[in-house]
């Protein structure tokens, strides 16, 4: 990742207290600090959002291949063939998906359910499409390491 955006990350933590704090000692005597006060609520969480993300695609990455497993879960298996993880529903994983006709690196959730009467594990990624998970499949996750 960019160190610029590490950096920045720093900044943006800066206004987050400066919002917060504001946000706590905000009186709310008319209508219109209300409606203000609900846009520095939003800004709040947007900034709130924007460091998780920084520090988690800052996050050293684990990559592979999806292996489908007999009990049809699947494993992620780096270059030598080690197991680094296996999946179950709700788990962050990232894939090498076609997004607007291009092949890019999407992240997304693993998920079990029904597609066009198939039923099976998908990537939960709106931009993708929610595509199923198959043998093969590139995908990475993030590590604490």
């Amino acid at each position: 990742m960019n160190e610029k955006y590490k950096q920045f990350k720093y900044e943006v933590e800066a206004i987050k207290r400066k919002v917060d704090k504001l946000l706590e000692d905000s009186l709310q005597k008319e209508p219109e600090d209300k409606l203000v006060f609900r846009q520095y609520e939003e800004l709040s969480e947007i900034l709130e959002d924007t460091i998780y993300k920084t520090d988690y695609y800052s996050r050293p990455v684990k990559s592979g291949e999806l292996r489908k497993m007999s009990n049809d879960k699947f494993e992620l298996v780096d270059e030598l063939g080690k197991q680094n993880v296996y999946f179950s529903c709700g788990e962050a994983i990232e894939c090498f998906v076609n997004i607007d006709e291009e092949m890019t690196w999407a992240a997304g959730r693993v998920e079990y359910g029904t597609k066009d009467e198939e039923e099976g594990y998908y990537f939960y990624c709106i931009e993708a499409g929610h595509p199923f998970l198959e043998d093969g499949m590139q995908a990475r996750i993030r590590t604490f390491e």
